[in-house]
């Protein structure tokens, strides 16, 4: 079982991201923590991608962390593209007090794992 190495797959989870996908079955919106999959009985299939469909774009709704979101890669050196871990966090603070918040994990798992 592989590691997802995407950086921008990270910050798009916790942004609650949606990819828009044409294919013979006409067009689909596929929710970011949807669209990455785990293994299971299918490990050479790692996304929600039907055959033929093709992304046409990554759509970020208004966001609530604009303000206090955070994205943090580290690795064994400045050479290296991968990221041992990565973490992308986001909150919203009332009265300086967490109201919510969103974490989401790369370079731990076959897509990247998240938490609200």
């Amino acid at each position: 079982m592989a590691t997802n190495p995407s950086d921008m797959e990270v910050a798009l989870t916790i942004l609650d991201a949606v990819v828009h996908v044409v294919g013979p079955g006409g067009a689909r919106r596929i929710p970011i923590g949807e669209f990455f999959r785990l293994p299971g009985e299918t490990p050479e299939i790692d996304n929600a991608l039907e055959p033929a469909e093709l992304i046409v774009g990554v759509e970020l709704p208004p966001s609530p962390y604009p303000a206090k979101s955070w994205y943090l890669k580290v690795r064994d050196r400045r050479s290296y593209a991968f990221a041992l871990v990565s973490v992308a966090v986001g909150v919203v603070l009332s009265d300086g007090v967490i109201a919510s918040a969103a974490m989401a994990l790369g370079g731990v798992a076959p897509k990247p794992w998240s938490g609200r």
